[in-house]
């Protein structure tokens, strides 16, 4: 099962597929679930969307991704 967002090209696409969604996750959350391998539990468990927005803003400037979003890992089951 796809994740809401998971096809997004760019942040704006994403945050828009999370507004949308309406599955009850929070934003930071559905950006753990999507393109972090590791857990981020502050991201994670963080319940204002606008400071999750800024938090992953500065993790995709910092890792270069100015235009579009990351590479979703595979998942090892």
């Amino acid at each position: 099962m796809d994740i809401a967002g998971s096809e997004a090209k760019t942040f704006y696409e994403f945050v828009r597929a999370h507004n949308i969604a309406n599955d009850g996750q929070r934003l930071g959350q559905r950006f753990v679930n999507i393109y972090c391998k590791k857990p981020w539990q502050s991201l994670f468990y963080e319940e204002s969307d606008k400071q999750s927005m800024e938090i992953i803003q500065k993790f995709l400037t910092r890792h270069h991704y100015f235009d579009k979003m990351p590479t979703v890992p595979t998942r090892n089951n």
